[in-house]
This record gives structure tokens, sequence and C-alpha cells, in this order.
């Protein structure tokens, strides 16, 4: 969406994941997953999608948009992986 991710807090299980981001909005934006090095969304247009496979260890991990200003105006959330 413009500036949020929905939904902002996620649960999964440990192991191999599909995470797929649909723009709902014009802009572009970006997903990245802290501490999970080299695993990017990117959507640019309202109605564009990406989706990827990416590897999850249990923990706390924070996902958020990459472009700037978009973090700090609340384009983050939470995910859950046990």
């Amino acid at each position: 969406g413009n500036l949020y991710f929905k939904p902002e807090n996620v649960a999964v299980k440990a192991g191999n994941v599909r995470i797929t981001m649909v723009n709902v909005e014009s802009g572009a934006h970006t997903l990245v997953i802290e501490g999970v090095p080299r695993f990017e969304l990117a959507v640019n247009g309202k109605g564009s999608k990406d989706s990827n496979v990416v590897a999850l260890k249990a923990g706390d991990y924070a996902f958020y948009c990459t472009l700037p200003g978009h973090r700090s105006a609340g384009m983050e959330g939470d995910l859950t992986v046990g």
C-alpha cells in the first residue's frame, strides 16, 4: 500500500517460505528482511507483483521497504518464524 504493508505482522513455519508482494497503489516499493542477505522483492505500479522463496530459520525478523523515507514513514512489519 501507500507506505504500509498489509498484513504488517506475519507468522510462518521455519523452512522454505514463498513470499509474495502485490502493489495496490501506483508507487514503487521493495521488501527486504532484516538479517536475510540477498532477499529483495520489488514492485512498481498498481497491480505489479514480485515473489520468491527464502529459507528462514526460527526467530523474529523485521521486514521493510528500502526506498528513502518509506521505512521511517511506517512501511515495515514483523515476521515471526517458528
